[in-house]
């Protein structure tokens, strides 16, 4: 019976493309399949034979379809043959690539890129309280760069 199963599978995917489906289909259940996959390496050579006919027949329908639909005058149908098989209805895209600028932040001027302010001593000095807080040790009371602490 079991080469008749296999041979049910094989079969099953031609014309349905999709595992679970074609296991049901003829009955068995989809970990069974994988096992004579896994311990059959002439059968897993076969059922990848398969699948690709199946998709390859799957394709060919939906060709079919599409075409059906253009001569029907559906709109959608005729922009998406266009657009995927004429170069000149592609879709455009610009694709805008900004320079990269490097933060330049001191505690004096700011930040010339982001726009961010300078700190006043009375902000610099909570800032670096609780920088000592949370990094458990003390911080020098030299010209304070918060992005020193943060790895920036």
């Amino acid at each position: 019976m079991r080469k008749n199963d296999r041979k049910a599978i094989l079969d099953a995917l031609e014309e349905i493309p999709f595992i679970d489906r074609a296991c049901r289909k003829i009955g068995i259940h989809r970990s069974t399949f994988y096992r004579w996959q896994e311990s059959d390496p002439e059968f897993r050579k076969k059922t990848n034979k398969a699948l690709a006919l199946g998709r390859e027949s799957l394709c060919e329908l939906a060709e079919s379809m599409l075409v059906k639909k253009i001569k029907d005058g559906e709109t959608n149908a005729i922009k998406f043959c266009l657009q995927n098989n004429s170069p000149i209805y592609t879709p455009k895209r610009t694709v805008f690539v900004l320079p990269e600028k490097k933060d330049t932040y001191s505690p004096e001027k700011g930040c010339d890129t982001c726009g961010l302010k300078p700190l006043s001593k009375e902000v610099g000095d909570k800032l670096r309280k609780n920088i000592e807080v949370f990094f458990g040790k003390a911080v020098p009371e030299k010209e304070y760069d918060p992005t020193d602490e943060l790895g920036v």
